[in-house]
């Protein structure tokens, strides 16, 4: 099976999953909603694990889960059991009862139904009294119409243009002979620039402010002394060491007004328990949405009180180098 489909944390063996067949029942497409959201759920945490449709041997025989969350802390491994109940009327209290045996069966360290109608009175009291934490998941539907006029402002950032700029000294100059040429793509301490940019967008690792000016970036990897590589005559030679190397990043900011009840695909995830409401957006619940949002100014989002969305688009981070010293070292200039 693909595991690249899965967060697997290291150290963690994964329980025998089962692969399940191209159709996709009713119950099994709402067990995938669920383990989506609690991937959203972990997702910043490399100690965890989820897995979908595990089959763990017991005792008695051999018990399936629906999600597993496995959980590793130093050498201890702690597991959670998830189940996924789509069915069109409150769950009841046999239904707590049949799971509070599977939980002894699997020895699993804590016990999660999520259920997509709600749970009977006796099935949460239940539930409390043997530390089973109960959800509800759905969508914007579930909620009450005052919830469902909460205005939500989205931030489109998109990377916009990108400079380079770098000096080579005089001294160093002097040491290249013939016709240097910076290397196109830019290599800078063995990593090409455009391409890492690109990655730490994508991985939300670079550091940026929520401006529309040029910004000088820093980036992890490139640290002093930077060193680019060269050629000559198409020859690539060797590096040469750079006095002064300055990324620039102009974004775009697009804002965009929007209700929840015009949003297509939102995850409203209920602790019965607690009371609480979280939403979970993903990227497609965004571009799908976008036609119904209406775009509004920076102004406005100032002084907005309500739910900000950030989301990233991706960029080619199309570059302009610029300021080279001395003519015999000539940047290849691309837009």
């Amino acid at each position: 099976m693909n595991k690249s489909a899965y967060k697997v944390a290291k150290g963690i063996k994964p329980e025998k999953v089962i692969e399940k067949p191209s159709s996709v029942s009713k119950g099994t497409k709402f067990e995938k909603a669920v383990e989506k959201v609690l991937n959203w759920m972990y997702a910043k945490y490399d100690n965890v694990s989820i897995e979908h449709n595990v089959f763990i041997d017991s005792s008695d025989a051999e018990r399936q889960i629906d999600v597993l969350i496995t959980i590793v802390v130093r050498d201890l491994v702690f597991k959670v059991a998830v189940e996924c109940k789509d069915y069109n009327r409150k769950l009841s209290i046999g239904v707590i009862d049949g799971f509070v045996s599977k939980l002894e069966d699997v020895r699993a360290s804590k016990g999660i139904i999520i259920a997509s109608n709600g749970f009977s009175s006796a099935s949460v009291g239940k539930a409390k009294r043997k530390n089973i934490i109960l959800y509800s998941l759905g969508d914007q539907i579930n909620l009450d119409d005052s919830a469902l006029d909460i205005p939500v402002v989205f931030k489109e950032v998109v990377p916009y243009e990108t400079e380079f700029e770098f000096t080579v000294s005089k001294q160093v100059a002097m040491t290249m002979k013939g016709k240097a040429i910076i290397t196109d793509p830019l290599i800078v301490n063995g990593y090409n620039v455009s391409e890492l940019l690109k990655s730490s967008w994508e991985n939300q690792r670079l550091k940026y402010h929520l401006t529309n000016d040029f910004q000088i970036l820093t980036v992890p990897e490139l640290t002093s002394p930077y060193r680019a590589r060269y050629s000559v005559d198409d020859d690539i030679r060797d590096e040469v060491e750079l006095d002064k190397f300055v990324i620039r990043l102009k974004l775009k900011i697009n804002y965009y007004t929007i209700f929840l009840k015009e949003l297509i695909g939102l995850n409203v995830l209920e602790n019965i328990h607690d009371n609480k409401l979280e939403m979970f957006i993903d990227v497609d619940t965004i571009m799908k949405s976008l036609p119904n949002a209406k775009p509004t100014n920076k102004t406005f989002v100032d002084d907005f009180k309500g739910v900000v969305i950030n989301f990233l688009i991706k960029g080619d981070f199309n570059i302009t180098t610029i300021g080279a010293e001395y003519l015999n070292i000539l940047p290849v200039k691309r837009r």
